[in-house]
């Protein structure tokens, strides 16, 4: 073969390879092109996730034993459980210029729970169901400006009760009298309402669509907790304590079945600071702290969002909140099915 000849389908075999890497390259930021949204328009996120919560919860229990003078005498305590469960939720989110909509619902249905007292938890068998609502909506002013007033309103509703524990071989320590009250089975079921309007100030800073928020409301949290025991005996220590056996031949040990709602409502003024970051509107992490002034209790919460591309991404999202009931932490990770009309 002519040294020409060589010469010329090495210079083919090069374009060639250029060529294709050329279309690779066109192709490459066709695909990593970051989504365009026309914010004059409203849109919405839908988003099916997945999740586990850990909850502590504490419950004031009183019970009453009828003595030999028909008197009754009160046995009370705090019964504390802890446990882990898997659910499922569903998020909605729709946005145009100033305002935002947001609703989400999950249910975490009934997983083992484990009392805190560790010995007991051969004999004890605790079910517990966490569901719950939350509805938002705000409005910003001046959505253009650096600095920009917003209003808002948040609700919180437990669907049915936001926890519902089942009990078996129930046991509780009495401070009152020093005694040991044991039930075949309680049923403890916790009904939450928090309605939270607010007021707060955005602030534009200077690197792409970061903002920085602060937030004043002063809402309430109305709690019911209803209880429900089968009849249940009183032991005097511990080792008395036969689990699963029960023994009702001496009637003035008998703890009285119980069938009561405690109602209770927290009024509070809370103050709240976030922060928002995202990259090319690609990736986004949003920080957001609650501070309840007047029962020294927190709430904080982060959501991580990918947008891979204008129609579909990936949420993840994180909350620890201190409640009146207890507390609860849950993590939740699903795709995003984003749409406008």
């Amino acid at each position: 073969m002519k040294q020409s000849q060589m010469l010329l389908i090495i210079v083919f075999v090069i374009s060639h390879l250029f060529a294709t890497e050329n279309k690779e390259t066109k192709e490459k930021q066709i695909i990593f092109q970051r989504p365009q949204f026309n914010f004059n328009q409203w849109f919405f996120f839908i988003s099916p996730f997945w999740g586990e919560v850990t909850n502590f919860n504490q419950i004031p229990i009183r019970v009453f034993q009828s003595t030999q003078n028909d008197n009754l005498k009160i046995h009370s305590g705090n019964k504390n459980f802890s446990g882990k469960g898997k659910g499922i939720g569903l998020e909605f989110m729709a946005i145009k210029e100033n305002w935002q909509i947001l609703y989400v619902h999950f249910s975490f249905p009934m997983y083992p729970n484990s009392d805190q007292i560790q010995i007991l938890d051969y004999w004890q068998q605790v079910q517990t169901k966490v569901t719950g609502n939350v509805f938002l909506m705000k409005y910003t002013f001046y959505k253009n400006n650096q600095i920009q007033p917003f209003i808002g309103f948040s609700h919180f509703q437990g669907s049915g009760p936001h926890d519902y524990s089942i009990v078996n071989n129930f046991s509780l320590y009495s401070v009152s009298t020093q005694n040991w009250i044991h039930f075949p089975k309680v049923d403890v079921k916790v009904y939450v309402e928090d309605p939270n309007p607010q007021l707060g100030v955005s602030f534009k800073l200077p690197i792409q669509n970061w903002k920085f928020d602060t937030t004043y409301s002063y809402g309430f949290e109305r709690v019911n907790t209803d209880l429900k025991t089968t009849i249940g005996e009183i032991k005097n220590n511990f080792e008395d304590l036969s689990f699963g056996l029960y023994d009702f031949s001496d009637p003035t040990k008998w703890i009285l079945p119980l069938n009561l709602t405690i109602r209770k409502k927290y009024f509070s003024h809370r103050l709240g600071v976030s922060i928002f970051m995202d990259y090319r509107r690609f990736i986004s992490l949003k920080i957001t702290l609650r501070r309840d002034l007047t029962f020294a209790r927190w709430v904080s919460n982060t959501v991580i969002s990918l947008i891979l591309s204008k129609n579909f991404g990936f949420n993840v999202f994180y909350e620890f909140s201190e409640r009146s009931v207890g507390t609860i932490r849950y993590w939740l990770i699903g795709p995003t099915f984003v749409f406008q009309l």
